[in-house]
């Protein structure tokens, strides 16, 4: 009876002691793992976010600058981006009144608003844009140095390519080519002891026109550019639109001026 009784309470001591083990495995809440960083191939496939309607403001050019200080009646004609084609910073002075404009650009090293005072301190600018208003298109067209070489005689003929033909003349330590295309009168200069040099320059010139168109002048226009090797250029364009007189001068060399004036 004894060992029955001993061998009872073993078993309630043994029933209650995995009780006690049952009771006290509690179940953990589920942690909530944040979501991995999107793979660059995940990236690449979401959906942009809805444009706001905004679209950003782009940076004026300095010739955009340029304009907003003009006051004229006369169709102003610049480059679009004279910063892009010299690769460095430009900033300018203007004069306008209703007849006529004027625009020089300067090189600056950091940023320099339009009509600063400083601009004023430079030696010379590197580029003069103008356009005046004359009386009458023939007063226009008295004030181009026209030449029509079709007229000249005794002078050298010079192969310059694409069917033109120039004329080769020399004068004073300098030699000329000179040529027409359509109604523009061209002529390049280089001194005497720079040989065929001058050839070359002419036919470089004669090649980029047939990429490149010059403003279609209403009546005439003459190029008159520098291949000297010294580098004191002086390039001259001008042209007219009927009564209206443009014209460009650059102490740059000829492939920049023809940049300038090129309306592509």
């Amino acid at each position: 009876m004894k060992r029955k009784l001993m061998m009872g309470v073993m078993l309630s001591l043994l029933v209650a002691g995995c009780g006690a083990e049952d009771s006290e495995e509690v179940t953990e809440p589920e942690q909530e793992v944040p979501a991995a960083p999107d793979s660059p191939d995940e990236v690449e496939d979401q959906e942009p976010e809805e444009d706001s309607g905004q679209q950003p403001e782009e940076n004026e050019t300095v010739t955009d600058d340029v304009k907003e200080q003009l006051t004229t009646e006369v169709p102003v004609v610049l480059p679009e981006d004279i910063e892009a084609l010299m690769g460095a910073g430009v900033s300018a002075v203007t004069q306008s009144d209703s007849g006529s404009y004027m625009v020089a650009f300067y090189r600056t090293v950091s940023a320099v608003p339009v009509n600063d005072p400083s601009l004023g301190e430079q030696e010379e600018p590197f580029a003069v844009f103008k356009g005046t208003r004359l009386g009458s298109a023939e007063e226009a067209a008295a004030e181009i140095n026209y030449q029509d070489t079709g007229e000249s005689d005794g002078l050298s003929d010079v192969d310059l390519g694409h069917g033109i033909t120039g004329v080769r003349e020399g004068a004073a330590g300098s030699q000329y080519i000179s040529w027409n295309e359509g109604r523009w009168s061209l002529a390049v200069r280089a001194m005497t002891d720079q040989g065929d040099s001058l050839i070359e320059d002419a036919k470089a010139i004669v090649a980029f026109l047939e990429e490149h168109l010059l403003p279609a002048p209403h009546q005439i226009g003459a190029a008159q550019f520098d291949a000297t090797d010294d580098g004191d250029w002086n390039q001259l364009i001008v042209w007219q639109e009927e009564d209206v007189l443009y014209e460009i001068t650059t102490t740059e060399d000829y492939e920049t001026a023809l940049e300038f004036a090129v309306e592509d």
